[in-house]
């Protein structure tokens, strides 16, 4: 298995990986989360990830093609004035082929990112994830992430308004 930065070749094998983790989003959350067969072509959104000094798009190819995918980035507070201005990584997304998960392929393209982000300077990394996602709650905790903080929702009544 060999990691390496995305290239426009490997958006079609992208946007397949992607396609199945959204359908697993939508199955959980349909109010929030597109069915995927919704979705026109998201290869734009996905090339548009391609470039920037502060953008990192790896995956994740064996012999039988692109297994898994992570897209980051690092920003910097510049506005809010009681928020430290120090570089941070987003993770935009991790996603592993679901017959290849549990074999450390995961693992391997978060150790890739947070040493890019190592490089650029970042202090820490920050990703959002799913609270049904128990798969990716578990492997982000096994590999040393934890909760700094929650977003919570509640649907509103349109009867009401």
């Amino acid at each position: 298995m060999h990691i390496r930065p995305a290239t426009a070749d490997d958006l079609q094998a992208v946007e397949v990986l992607s396609n199945a983790v959204n359908r697993d989003h939508h199955q959980a959350l349909p109010k929030l989360f597109l069915n995927p067969e919704d979705i026109p072509d998201s290869r734009q959104f996905w090339s548009d990830r391609l470039s920037g000094d502060d953008r990192l798009f790896l995956v994740a190819e064996t012999a039988e093609g692109i297994v898994g995918f992570t897209t980051a980035r690092i920003s910097e507070n510049h506005r809010i004035p009681y928020l430290t201005s120090a570089p941070i990584c987003r993770i935009g997304t991790i996603c592993v082929a679901e017959h290849r998960r549990s074999q450390g392929i995961g693992t391997k393209l978060m150790a890739a990112t947070e040493a890019w982000a190592t490089t650029l300077g970042a202090t820490e990394i920050h990703l959002t994830v799913m609270d049904f996602n128990r798969g990716a709650l578990s492997f982000y905790e096994k590999n040393g992430y934890g909760t700094l903080s929650r977003v919570m929702a509640k649907p509103l009544d349109k009867n009401k308004a």
